[in-house]
């Protein structure tokens, strides 16, 4: 299509009208220098003058609002005037909660104005996958995965003739890399820059993961964390997780992007170092720490991978969403922390319990058992399904096990299609 794509600036509202007016004169062979009085000016004048099949992209909308208040209703003018037209309009924009407050929002000028709208959600596994596919390592594409799971952003940037240490270290630890400022790149403007959404994010990243535990961190009132907190939900930054068979006290929250997490739990104290061109070094000294963050976060793949199987109608039953599971307490005497839980959808009656190993040793039988000691404590099911996961493989004692027990490695998961 002949088309206008306009990307706003968080900048000023006369440098968007100027830069909008170069596009739609550049459209029309008008002088370069000819600038409209509004947005509304340049649409209606779009509008008067095009008789074919036309898009007009605003990309960034959140931006152009804060430069300019009355846009909204300029776009509300405009959008109830090109009905009969042929022109078509695409908004978007990152901060989502703006988004969808604009089109959800009975108060707001594009209330009931949108015919479809498309929320981009990160990449499921096995199209995760396929960015890898010239990787040889399945180990290699398990730590990719671990880190850049569903974003095409990260996904993108690797170079796969390189290894794993290598993309991480061009992508995130190098002076002027890629992502060596990840949340001053991905999180909404004047967010990834506000001190106190820094000192909470990286609050979660440390483990201090409900509101009382953050609060105690970062040395600021319950309440002023609740209202931060609910920010960063709404923008989709932090998800908020709920226990297996747990209740309110036991909700956590977690970093939604595995990279940004990664910054956080690993980059954050060094970041000035690292533009200062020691990456090099931090990475050497912050190396075992970073090599257990990934195998904590291949959990999260296995996670994605079982999804996957979901999905594709390759478990004994439909599940819900795994959870995590975490009791101090328990009729077994001992504490207990299971990888992940779910259930079947329809009957609930049918468990699935998961178990991750990222390390350099076989899976053997006393993981199982420790395993199957641990779901005892879960009464009322028909049937357990045992779905255990390993980098190394899996040792000659638990190879026997049938019925129920699925014993998964690097090889299967990766031949995902």
């Amino acid at each position: 299509f002949k088309h206008i794509y306009f990307l706003a600036s968080d900048t000023s509202s006369i440098f968007n009208l100027k830069m909008f007016s170069t596009l739609v004169n550049n459209f029309f062979n008008l002088p370069n220098d000819f600038m409209f009085i509004s947005f509304l000016d340049a649409l209606k004048y779009i509008l008067a003058n095009v008789n074919e099949p036309m898009v007009i992209v605003i990309d960034e909308l959140p931006f152009l609002y804060r430069t300019n208040k009355n846009v909204l209703s300029e776009l509300q003018n405009f959008i109830d005037d090109m009905h009969d037209s042929k022109i078509k309009i695409i908004l978007s924009g990152s901060d989502m909660a703006f988004m969808e407050d604009i089109l959800n929002n009975k108060g707001k000028p594009l209330f009931q104005r949108l015919s479809f709208k498309l929320a981009l959600s990160p990449m499921p596994f096995d199209e995760s996958l396929l960015f890898l596919k010239d990787v040889k390592s399945n180990e290699e594409k398990a730590k990719f995965l671990s880190l850049f799971l569903g974003r095409p952003l990260y996904l993108e940037m690797i170079d796969t003739s390189k290894s794993f240490e290598e993309n991480l270290k061009n992508i995130v630890f190098k002076k002027n890399a890629p992502m060596s400022n990840a949340p001053l790149m991905v999180l909404p403007l004047g967010l990834g820059q506000s001190g106190i959404f820094m000192l909470i994010l990286n609050a979660i990243a440390s483990g201090h993961n409900t509101q009382s535990k953050i609060a105690s961190f970062i040395h600021e009132p319950v309440n002023n964390v609740s209202t931060y907190v609910t920010k960063l939900l709404s923008y989709k930054i932090i998800e908020r997780r709920e226990t297996f068979k747990g209740n309110q006290k036991s909700n956590y929250y977690v970093i939604s992007d595995p990279l940004i997490d990664y910054y956080y739990s690993i980059i954050f104290e060094y970041r000035d170092l690292i533009d200062e061109g020691y990456g090099e070094i931090i990475y050497s000294n912050v190396k075992e720490s970073s090599d257990l963050f990934i195998s904590k976060k291949f959990e999260e793949v296995v996670n994605s991978y079982m999804m996957y199987l979901n999905k594709s109608n390759k478990l004994e039953h439909i599940i819900k969403p795994i959870q995590h599971f975490k009791a101090d307490k328990t009729s077994l005497n001992r504490s207990i922390e299971i990888d992940g839980v779910s259930e079947d959808v329809f009957t609930k009656k049918y468990l699935y319990v998961i178990e991750t190993k990222f390390r350099n040793k076989d899976t053997s039988i006393k993981v199982l058992e420790h395993l199957k000691e641990s779901v005892s404590i879960f009464k009322g099911y028909k049937d357990v399904y045992y779905y255990l996961f390993s980098k190394t493989g899996f040792s000659e004692d638990i190879k026997h096990e049938k019925g129920n027990v699925h014993l998964i490695t690097l090889e299967e998961m990766m031949d995902a299609d």
